[in-house]
């Protein structure tokens, strides 16, 4: 991947904004940067001298250690429950900072497609990958539509809808469904890690079924359920399921919750208040 170096007219700091994607995060240029944050994933970035350094772990705890935390002015995590285990073996003062949505694309408002799924997965399959709940609806005869590469020999071509679709009519095919599904990582479902597309489904509206992980069904009002086996699955999916999560009013308040409180620009908000208070007790 290339570097992305924007400016942005932010509401948040009012100065230009610099973004590294994978494979670009070590360019010397971002030694310019004020502020230093790292969305933790696969990629391990030191910190940087002379900066506010911040470390929000979004996903993949298991390859965080105690020593890169230890380099970091403030930390973030993506689960409430792994910042809690770690600040008690380790004496941290890790916060919780749950992922976003982003609130003007995916909410209540955004239209539907003219077609209509019955259960629909977005995501590709790949090599160290598993997609359990995919694997789990098929043999359970879900009537389950995918979207992703990857799955063709593992998912019936009749219900293969698409390799790819543009980001900006992903809200449009959460909502043309009756229910939308989501999995996670192993290491992220037992640490409490929710994916953030989750939290896109739930803004739009929709009813989403997951795997289990540790505290989710707490934050979602009852819009998201989770299973544990496969007769739970077949259960949650059935025809007449639709009792079993809020009503459609309801679930349009959840969206706007959602969209307006888990934003992206809450959380930009956020770390500006963490990064304001660290300078104050620095000064």
């Amino acid at each position: 991947s290339t570097l992305d170096r924007s400016s942005a007219a932010s509401d948040v700091y009012k100065r230009q904004i610099s973004t590294y994607r994978h494979g670009a995060n070590n360019d010397s240029i971002h030694a310019l940067d004020d502020v230093n944050l790292v969305i933790r994933g696969l990629d391990r970035v030191s910190p940087i001298p002379g900066q506010v350094n911040i470390l929000w772990v979004i996903s993949h705890p298991e390859k965080v250690s105690p020593a890169e935390i230890a380099g970091f002015d403030l930390v973030f995590s993506a689960s409430p429950a792994w910042a809690d285990k770690m600040n008690t073996e380790y004496g941290f003062s890790i916060q919780p900072l749950l992922q976003a949505t982003d609130g003007q694309h995916f909410n209540p408002e955004e239209p539907s497609l003219d077609k209509r799924f019955d259960v629909l997965f977005v995501g590709s399959v790949h090599e160290g990958r598993r997609r359990g709940i995919v694997e789990d609806a098929i043999k359970m005869g879900i009537p389950l539509t995918v979207i992703g590469n990857g799955w063709r020999g593992i998912v019936p071509e009749s219900q293969l809808e698409a390799r790819r679709i543009p980001h900006n009519e992903l809200a449009a095919y959460y909502k043309s469904a009756r229910i939308v599904f989501a999995d996670h990582w192993p290491e992220m479902a037992r640490d409490g890690f929710i994916q953030n597309r989750i939290f896109d489904a739930v803004a739009c509206g929709c009813r989403v079924i997951s795997d289990y992980v540790t505290g989710m069904e707490d934050y979602f009002d009852g819009a998201v359920r989770c299973y544990r086996n496969l007769s739970e699955l077949k259960y949650l999916c059935a025809s007449d399921s639709t009792s079993l999560f809020p009503s459609e009013l309801e679930l349009a308040e959840i969206g706007w919750k959602i969209a307006r409180n888990e934003s992206f620009k809450a959380r930009a908000l956020t770390l500006k208040s963490a990064v304001d208070q660290w300078k104050g007790h620095q000064s």
